[in-house]
């Protein structure tokens, strides 16, 4: 049986003679070590704390990098679910990609949580090198581009309305 969406339960990967992956359950609180994220922040730690926010960053990396790692299972299982010639089976695959979107919501509820979800994503360059951000003024010029086409969007919206009311309204000497 497939584990549903909102399941409670969460999921392991091990490899069993060779690449084939299966999914087994495994204990909600032994989640972190066991896809390679170490276990969160002390309870008594600083909310606010630079040290605490670095932590966050680097489990957002590795939550990002197991993700991506049963993300690319998932799709080689996909690939592979119905080649006769590979050993592949379609409900490995259909356990994998439920297993993805389990972790995807896992992922979203820390970024949640942990304030790590309101930075701005970076586009990684071609090469791998770390990204750079945009200058402040830069920000700023994207900003006011995006508010004034919202206004301009909202404002022929408004007219439109106006056009369609005053098409609408009938004539008083029509009526008689």
């Amino acid at each position: 049986m497939l584990p549903s969406l909102h399941s409670q339960s969460l999921y392991e990967y091990s490899t069993d003679s060779g690449s084939s992956l299966y999914a087994q359950n495994i204990n909600p609180l032994s989640f972190s070590s066991s896809v390679g994220i170490p276990a969160g922040p002390p309870l008594n730690a600083d909310p606010n704390s630079p040290d605490l926010f670095n932590q966050n960053v680097k489990l957002a990396i590795q939550y990002v990098q197991v993700i991506s790692r049963l993300a690319r299972t998932a799709l080689e299982g996909i690939e592979q679910a119905f080649d006769p010639a590979s050993q592949s089976n379609p409900m490995t695959a259909a356990a994998d990609i439920s297993s993805v979107r389990h972790y995807l919501g896992l992922f979203t509820e820390f970024l949640t949580q942990s304030g790590v979800g309101a930075l701005p994503l970076l586009a990684m360059p071609p090469d791998g090198s770390a990204p750079t951000p945009s200058e402040e003024s830069a920000l700023l010029a994207q900003t006011a581009n995006a508010v004034t086409a919202l206004y301009a969007r909202q404002k022929q919206v408004q007219e439109n309305n106006a056009v369609v009311a005053s098409l609408l309204v009938v004539p008083e000497s029509s009526r008689r």
